[in-house]
């Protein structure tokens, strides 16, 4: 008889290499069971973001390529586009969910399994602003800061003459470095479940924005992923099960469900199976 074998696999949302990474992992192990950190709910919406971002920006939270182009004057037209392709990669998320199910389609003996709880959104709107904030944030100040600053604005001409491929390598570095602080993470996102300890750190944040950290931090998700993610191991047709999901979630699911012997990767490791 076969042994069952569960993987947990981190990731950054914001990978720019993460779809290629994850499709690696999963082709390598051929798991018949792809169990990922979204509900059906959100699938269907980060789809619908996703679409809006990479065709033209996002009109709902006013990132668009004529909007781009008048933050930044003093760049010739391929520094703007390059502006324009980093901001937006910067902002699309979902690929987890989006790569499990190719992988799942493309192979009949598998299926994919959403695992996270549903976010109650109210205000869509005034959600996705909260969700993109800190991008949003970090454009803006970005062009506060070459609005009249010659020099600035020489950096980001001299940034910007680069090719898109090098900058894209260059925007992947700082995510593999979160990659190799994953215990830490895990250790702040148990911090942050505290309610006082969460309000403290967002008391200066917008009310958007308190609202989605306060989601993102919901006790119930690693106690529901846990649960489902041994449900689905338990599961008589189970062989092989990855466990797809964010960095942070990755050691507190590890210590929720450690009779269950997970092996631990993130996709920084996609080259090493």
């Amino acid at each position: 008889m076969k042994q069952k074998r569960l993987y947990l696999i981190g990731t950054n949302h914001k990978d720019i290499n993460g779809p290629k990474r994850l499709e690696s992992i999963l082709n390598k192990l051929s798991p018949n069971i792809v169990a990922v950190e979204i509900s059906p709910e959100r699938i269907d919406a980060s789809k619908e973001t996703e679409q809006s971002i990479l065709s033209e920006g996002i009109d709902l939270i006013g990132v668009t390529r004529e909007k781009i182009y008048e933050a930044f004057p003093f760049l010739d037209e391929e520094q703007k586009e390059k502006m324009l392709i980093l901001s937006l990669k910067a902002m699309v998320e979902g690929y987890e969910a989006c790569v499990s199910e190719e992988y799942a389609q493309s192979n009949p003996q598998a299926r994919m399994v959403c695992i996270d709880i549903a976010f109650k959104m109210g205000d869509r709107q005034k959600f996705i602003e909260g969700f993109y904030e800190p991008h949003l944030t970090s454009t803006q100040n970005l062009v506060d800061k070459t609005q009249t600053d010659e020099e600035a604005q020489n950096e980001l001409k001299k940034f910007l003459s680069q090719d898109i491929e090098t900058l894209l390598e260059i925007a992947s570095k700082g995510i593999d470095e979160q990659y190799s602080k994953a215990q830490e993470e895990g250790e702040e996102y148990k911090r942050l479940k505290d309610s006082q300890a969460l309000e403290l750190e967002i008391q200066h944040l917008s009310e958007a924005r308190k609202e989605v950290r306060r989601k993102i931090h919901d006790k119930a998700r690693d106690e529901t992923m846990a649960e489902k993610i041994t449900q689905l191991y338990s599961e008589k047709d189970c062989e092989c099960l990855v466990a797809v999901v964010g960095l942070a979630h990755l050691y507190p699911l590890k210590e929720k469900i450690e009779e269950l012997s997970p092996i631990l990767m993130t996709l920084a490791d996609y080259d090493k199976i």
